[in-house]
């Protein structure tokens, strides 16, 4: 299908099946507010996926590229892609491609229409938005359903 670029709806409101939250390997007491809005989607609008996520950094390390893929908790299924080592460090691209590698493998695309943050659309991302759409429309372009990238995560 096609890669759409959402610059007005954030992940939550985007009309999609399937919403991706990149999130780091590391849990570390800092809050979540490195990134402008990633602490509200994720405790307001994903509770469950988040508090999944939660318990299995207790139960286990994490490392980037993992997916941890929730399709039964809320209404809507939750991709987390662990996308750097904890939350003071910058976004991984090779654990984005990880990611993404792991998705199309998964045929994701084809099953559901997948809002995907646009990492690197902020600052305290450190990548770059270009390389990480680029990849995204790479792996994800052939299915068939549509891919939001989305902006305003």
């Amino acid at each position: 299908m096609t890669v759409k670029i959402e610059r007005t709806l954030t992940l939550a409101n985007v009309e999609a099946d399937l919403v991706v939250l990149p999130m780091h390997a590391r849990y570390m007491s800092k809050s979540l507010t490195i990134h402008p809005t990633l602490s509200e989607t994720c405790l307001d609008d994903f509770p469950m996926a988040y508090s999944y996520y939660r318990n299995r950094l207790k139960e286990s390390p994490l490392s980037k590229g993992d997916v941890l893929f929730y399709e039964d908790l809320d209404s809507t299924p939750v991709l987390i892609l662990i996308a750097r080592g904890d939350i003071r460090r910058k976004f991984d691209m090779r654990a984005i491609i990880a990611g993404l590698v792991w998705m199309n493998k998964q045929r994701l695309h084809d099953r559901y229409s997948i809002a995907f943050p646009g990492i690197g659309c902020y600052e305290e991302d450190r990548i770059s938005a270009k390389t990480v759409y680029r990849m995204v429309k790479k792996y994800l372009s052939d299915g068939e359903k549509t891919v939001h990238f989305v902006v305003n995560y």
